[in-house]
């Protein structure tokens, strides 16, 4: 009996620890099991030259193998000549923007996820405005989008001028890794004092992430002058020299590539989380914080507001008294901390990607409705006289 679900290739090139790696393999995961699609993870290992078939599962077999061009290779080209073996698919999902200009090479209906489009948005450089430029200009192409947020759907309108209608919200999840654990246990394995006050960051070291405003907040907290902020994430030398001058330098833990599996601990064993990012797609950490039970304080800008709620405290200024104000607010009643944690627990409880999958797979409904209408609409020009 032939099987009338939709084949669907889900392209990913990153790993399962990445950001989007984790949206991608989650995403994988789930639809691999739905009676709705035919689902495989196309999985592109640029640095094993290979692309893998449902990669960590038992089905797992290699496509095909691709050669690096010596001297003259790079991800976008290794994609383009991977694709090139992707076939027998009725709809093909790049899981990037990153991979968006290849949507003219796929023999299928398109979808592509916009996660978010900072380098656009804030460019390091007219280089990486341009470069990625190029890789995001496939989303006019696409026949769907699916954005995480409607702070990104609204970049991709203003920015590519695509039609609201093209695209769709589909939030990300949380991992249920993210829980309320006992805050001591957590502490005594990660090693961090019991009787202090935390104050925990997550994220890269771009500047919109603005730690030296965490910094200086931190400095200027009355509630923090026996705390403990630890901060996770790249430390380069500036953010702790600035951490030496505002005389916080011993109380500051600047972590690097902490496991994946150990995280988790990190949100438990916190008092507070502060996140003041200029921009954020989405926004994951402050929303992993609420699923843990700690409390959180973010920025009022982006898609921030959309993913927090009322269950956060949302600051629009850059001023780090403003900042050092609510953090003294927070730590200092327990009361209206208490009440933030309960909130966030809600919150984050309807952030699932159980629901992240079931509203992709309408997606691919509609993808696939709007080929159909495209062949009807193709033929029909053919037969005019």
């Amino acid at each position: 009996m032939n099987d009338s679900r939709p084949r669907v290739a889900i392209v990913n090139d990153q790993p399962r620890s990445s950001g989007t790696g984790t949206y991608a393999w989650h995403l994988a995961g789930l639809l691999a099991r739905s009676p709705e699609v035919v689902a495989d993870h196309i999985f592109l290992d640029y640095p094993g030259g290979r692309i893998l078939r449902n990669p960590g599962t038992p089905d797992q077999s290699v496509l095909a193998s691709v050669g690096r061009v010596p001297l003259a290779d790079s991800r976008p080209w290794f994609w383009r000549r991977a694709m090139r073996h992707v076939r027998g698919y009725d709809i093909v999902h790049f899981t990037s923007q990153n991979m968006s200009f290849l949507c003219g090479a796929a023999p299928a209906g398109s979808v592509v996820t916009c996660l978010d489009v900072i380098p656009l948005v804030e460019p390091e450089g007219l280089f990486e405005r341009y470069w990625r430029g190029y890789l995001y200009s496939g989303l006019r192409r696409a026949g769907r989008i699916i954005a995480i947020s409607e702070a990104t759907k609204r970049d991709v309108m203003r920015l590519f001028g695509v039609p609201g209608d093209r695209i769709a919200v589909v939030p990300l999840g949380v991992d249920a890794d993210y829980r309320p654990r006992d805050q001591v246990t957590a502490r005594e394995r990660l090693g961090l004092p019991r009787d202090r006050k935390i104050v925990l960051h997550v994220g890269t070291a771009a500047a919109r992430k603005r730690v030296p405003l965490l910094l200086e907040a931190f400095a200027a907290s009355r509630s923090c002058r026996d705390a403990l902020l630890v901060r996770i994430g790249q430390a380069p030398a500036g953010h702790r020299a600035l951490a030496q001058r505002l005389g916080i330098g011993e109380r500051v833990l600047f972590l690097e590539n902490v496991p994946g599996e150990t995280l988790p601990q990190y949100y438990s064993a916190a008092d507070l989380f502060v996140f003041p990012s200029r921009y954020e797609g989405f926004g994951l950490p402050p929303l992993e914080a609420m699923a843990s039970g700690c409390p959180v304080i973010a920025a009022d800008n982006s898609s921030i507001p959309e993913v927090m709620g009322d269950a956060a405290v949302l600051v629009a200024s850059d001023d780090p008294q403003t900042w050092a104000d609510e953090i003294d607010r927070v730590l200092g009643d327990r009361t209206v901390s208490d009440t933030m944690a309960r909130r966030g627990l809600a919150r984050a409880a309807a952030f699932t990607w159980l629901r992240t999958a079931e509203r992709t797979v309408e997606e691919y409904r509609s993808a696939v409705l709007g080929k159909r209408k495209s062949r009807l609409t193709s033929s029909g020009a053919g037969c005019r006289m």
